[in-house]
């Protein structure tokens, strides 16, 4: 792809995506000696792949970003070695890319069309494809071609005979030289010599056993007619010569003796038999079907001994036994891999589950103030937790219907509930009650869930039988109330603990309802002020939270909305509308502070709020990601993606961006760039083509053409890296919102500003003293000597602290250097300079500082140390202060060092009737009225009061009070707003978390 179709996005970065475990391919193992260390799982997740190491399943390594998705993967252990030395085959397409952990070593190219399987004998590679054909690699050759860089080709091509030959299983019977047995879908075995590709001999097919009942029914001719022979879906070796086992699509697991051509010994795990393992120590098999079962037989008494059921919502892909250990491993179609450990005469227990949607979500929400967890729902009907941290544990709420499923011989994903259309969650009820309600597709019911108990209330929202079909749900900032928007525009109300309806009516002037139409949003203000809901009748009505009745506010909206976000930390209220444009409404006085237009074109999905309430995001079926600039009203970023965005929501503390998207099983994570850096605005004229987050870094290898999409994908971002870099060395204008765009709005009297330097540069001037000791105490325990061994000599040195050697015979006699307190202390010269610039805390003496003695009478505001005066220049400070005015004042202040700041207004003299206290006053005073700087000047007017606090209360100069007193009433202009909005912040919080 060209540089003008993929670029970086200005805010959002893709880090990975979340909750894709596996895929529909089957799993690959490297089994040592070592459970912990030479044992390894290896799955496909989309156009990668992962190592899980066992028995935990943690994730070892990520492999990279293919071009295309993983068909079929082998690993191949070599030698001894440990599995960092593993090869690992991917069928990509008609393909095989061949990976040393994350390195592509070589690509085999020899089919026309997908592979579909790959089988590794000793020291060569098999693959067979959809083209009938099937191709022998030297897995030497390869690595030859890791070490050489030579052309690598099959070393046998061969076709198979018929055209509708396809292949289903391989295996490889045991001291059977270069043959190999395959299993198809026509229902019969072929044994190959691989070398000549001739069919040395067939076995089946194997007819599909009829009932007798069914057999007399059709009777005997009627009965040959109908007849049908089963496929064959797996094979497996059995560690006996010439016994292999079979698994038919009947649900027959065959043990077939191949010398003899006969059926040994038959089992039964109906409906289909998908995936089967043995496990030759304990004689024991285990078998998967296609209803997510996974059975374990005795293959001595020939019985079945354990039965999983629903071990997996879908069919099963994958069944192994762990050589030498009561391990056994299980991955299904439903994105899910499970470890067991048994023993012969006890069930299976589950161990470690790694799990996802087995569907693409397609509703998502942060859950927790931490953001550690994500919320979300899909088409698959569940309703998950999803952790970011990988060493949580991630989990699925119950639908109470495992018992049910099993008694009634069903599959649990029948009985589920239908899949979610809206969900609201209440953080501060998790641990009293149900703390999730959502609502259904087709469902006149409101369901709650409980996140302690992770699985469904025994009791829902459920008003009578001809109510509405539910639309839309809320939950109120307490947790106790939910409200319920209907589509026949009934709003209700009700208690969450006690799952009771509110007799609260709310009814508009023209009908009994709320809204004339489906009602498209619910939400509640966060002070539980009002309930604001939006209807297809193109209203947004405001009520009253407590009482209902009719309306307080109305607004006509200019088109039918789609859905209602609210801020969570503010009052700002988002509605999307079907004019594919987004109304932003203050709540706190009903009025539209912003219309965004001109972004979507087609159905916006979802909408998000960042947590400062400074940015929205807006997702849409045009497969437009869009973030606008509330301030300013522009789209500051605007994203092209592959695949719809269905969901979005904002980390608690603005670090991610969550999305899902259209077939798209994980949910993708973005890194917000301004939470890690400065980044200036942009006005985004055009959308960006970019690609979702992805596990793992882009192939980029001279294996490739140079026409190759990701290789062209990372040489444009690498290209555009360096031609910004230049501009901005050149000068050269960049693409960036210039200020005079924004709309300004004039700061009125009560804001104040803040400085932005770093904390130290205020925090530490009252700090100072406590620093400066802690600093000489560990200068003076880096010059202690510490008492060694008698037989180490011990000499000090500045730069090593201690230099140690060992004692010669006669080195008893030794001196030892003379220390460091012990000689003369140079005086120092008298300088006088400006502050040196810089944001960084200086604590050591400076070589221009004045070292004058100290007299006992001295004012008590003159630090003393070591017997010494240190004395800085503090007449630039108050020259700046005096003469050159207070912009220049101000920009010394903030350039000086923290030790020259506290030493200058240590130093300030009372003299000349204070002038030098009443100018600094006045400086104060000034940065206070003007309201900048607010940080920096409180830590000034702490260190002066702090350092002068005695000749101050002694002052009678008339001038002096005054300007004190006028700093004083300027102090409580601002202190007096803070402490309302801090008692405001308090009160709410402590009305919260006291309700009960």
């Amino acid at each position: 792809m060209t540089e003008e179709n993929h670029s970086e996005s200005f805010l959002l970065e893709g880090l990975r995506t979340i909750g894709h475990m596996t895929d529909a391919v089957p799993l690959s193992f490297r089994f040592g000696y070592n459970l912990k260390e030479d044992a390894r799982v290896y799955a496909a997740i989309g156009n990668s792949f992962q190592s899980l190491r066992l028995p935990g399943l943690q994730t070892g390594h990520i492999g990279p970003q293919l071009k295309g998705k993983i068909n079929c993967m082998h690993v191949q252990k070599i030698d001894h070695h440990k599995p960092e030395y593993d090869y690992i085959f991917c069928g990509i397409g008609a393909e095989v890319v061949v990976f040393h952990q994350t390195e592509l070593v070589a690509r085999l190219i020899g089919h026309q069309k997908k592979v579909v399987k790959m089988l590794v004998i000793g020291r060569y590679l098999l693959t067979f494809g959809e083209d009938q054909m099937f191709c022998l690699w030297n897995i030497e050759d390869i690595y030859a071609y890791k070490k050489n860089g030579g052309q690598l080709s099959p070393m046998v091509t061969h076709h198979l005979p018929d055209e509708d030959y396809i292949v289903t299983s391989v295996v490889h019977p045991e001291t059977y030289l270069d043959k190999v047995l395959i299993g198809t879908k026509q229902g019969h075995l072929d044994l190959y010599n691989i070398r000549v590709g001739k069919l040395v001999h067939r076995f089946g097919p194997f007819e599909v056993n009829m009932s007798k009942s069914q057999q007399h029914l059709l009777g005997e001719e009627q009965a040959a007619l109908y007849k049908t022979y089963a496929q064959i879906t797996c094979l497996e070796k059995t560690g006996i010569i010439d016994v292999v086992l079979v698994g038919l699509s009947d649900g027959r697991i065959l043990i077939y003796n191949l010398l003899h051509d006969k059926i040994l010994a038959t089992f039964k795990h109906k409906p289909s038999v998908l995936a089967m393992s043995i496990h030759k120590d304990k004689q024991l098999l285990a078998t998967g079907n296609d209803l997510g079962d996974v059975a374990i037989w005795d293959l001595k008494d020939q019985q079945l001994i354990h039965m999983i059921s629903h071990s997996h919502s879908s069919s099963i892909v994958s069944v192994e036994f762990i050589p030498r250990h009561p391990l056994l491993i299980t991955s299904g179609e439903d994105n899910s891999i499970s470890i067991y450990e048994f023993e012969k005469n006890d069930h299976p227990i589950l161990l470690r589950k790694l799990e996802g949607h087995a569907r693409p979500p397609n509703r998502v929400h942060f859950y927790g103030p931490m953001g550690n967890w994500l919320l979300s729902s899909g088409d698959d009907r569940q309703l998950r937790i999803t952790t970011t941290d990988p060493s949580q544990v991630s989990f699925q709420f119950s639908h109470r219907v495992k018992a049910r499923a099993k008694r009634e011989k069903q599959t649990i994903s029948s009985l589920m509930l239908p899949p979610i259309i809206d969900m609201d969650y209440c953080w501060l009820r998790s641990e009293d009650w149900s703390n999730v309600v959502t609502a259904h597709q087709n469902s006149p019911i409101a369901y709650l869930w409980s996140a302690k108990n992770r699985n469904l209330s025994k009791k829902s929202l459920f008003a009578y039988k001809d109510a509405g079909l539910v639309s839309s749900v809320c939950l109120s900032l307490c947790g106790n109330y939910a409200f319920i928007g209907r589509d026949n525009g009934q709003l209700e109300k009700w208690a969450v603990q006690s799952s009771t309806k509110r007799t609260t009516t709310f009814t508009s002037k023209d009908t009994s309802a709320a809204h004339d139409g489906p009602i498209a949003g619910v939400v509640v203000s966060n002070m539980n002020e009002f309930v604001v809901t939006a209807g297809y009748d193109c209203m947004l009505y405001f009520w009253d939270y407590a009482k209902g009745g009719k309306p307080l506010f109305i607004m006509d909206l200019p088109s039918p909305p789609m859905l209602l976000r609210k801020h969570s930390h503010g009052n700002m209220l988002a509605i999307a509308l079907s004019d594919f444009t987004i109304l932003i409404v203050d709540m706190s006085n009903q009025t539209v502070v912003r219309h965004f237009k001109n972004g979507h074109r087609y159905t916006i999905n979802d909408i998000s709020f960042s947590p400062d309430g400074r940015y929205v995001c807006s997702v849409g079926s045009d497969k437009y990601m869009i973030i606008w600039d509330m301030l300013s009203g522009l789209k500051v970023d605007w994203l092209e993606v592959p695949s719809p965005a269905t969901s979005i929501s904002y980390h608690p503390k603005g670090l991610y961006l969550a999305s899902t998207h259209v077939n798209t099983i994980g949910i993708a994570l973005w890194v917000n760039k301004l939470t890690f850096g400065a980044t200036g605005l942009q006005h985004a004229h055009t959308p960006k083509k970019v690609n979702l987050p992805m596990n793992g870094e882009i192939v980029t290898s001279e294996l490739y053409d140079e026409d190759d999409e990701l290789e062209d994908l990372v040489v444009a971002r690498k290209r555009k890296r360096e031609t910004q870099e230049d501009d901005e060395e050149e000068g050269k204008p960049t693409q960036r919102l210039k200020q005079d765009d924004i709309p300004s709005t004039p700061r009125g009297e009560d804001y104040i500003t803040l400085s932005g330097v770093a904390k130290h540069r205020w925090y530490g001037l009252t700090q100072l003293e406590r620093l400066r000791e802690k600093h000489d105490a560990f200068d003076k325990a880096l010059n202690t000597t510490e008492k060694l061994p008698f037989f180490l000599e011990t000499t000090f040195n500045e730069e090593d602290h201690f230099k140690t050697e060992f004692i010669k015979d006669d080195a008893f006699n030794h001196t030892l250097p003379e220390k460091a307190e012990d000689k003369p202390i140079e005086e120092k010269k008298v300088v006088e300079e400006e502050a040196p610039k810089g944001d960084y805390m200086d604590l050591s003496d400076s070589e221009d500082d004045v070292v004058v003695d100290v007299e006992k009478n001295e004012p008590s505001h003159i630090m003393k140390k070591r017997g010494k005066v240190v004395l800085p220049a503090s007449s630039t400070f108050l020259a700046k202060i005096g003469d050159e005015g207070f912009d220049e004042a101000v920009a010394y202040m903030r350039a000086s060092t923290l030790k020259h700041l506290d030493m200058s207004i240590r130093l300030l003299s009372s003299t000349e009737q204070f002038k030098e206290y009443r100018l600094f006053l006045n400086f104060l005073l000034t940065a206070l009225e003007r309201g900048i700087e607010y940080d920096l000047v409180q830590g000034l007017i702490s260190l002066f009061i702090q350092c002068h606090f005695e000749l101050l209360m002694k002052c009678n100069n008339g001038d002096v009070l005054e300007l004190l007193a006028k700093l004083r009433r300027a102090q409580d202009v601002h202190t007096k707003a803070l402490d309302t909005l801090l008692l405001q912040s308090r009160s709410m919080i402590c009305m919260l978390t006291g309700v009960q």
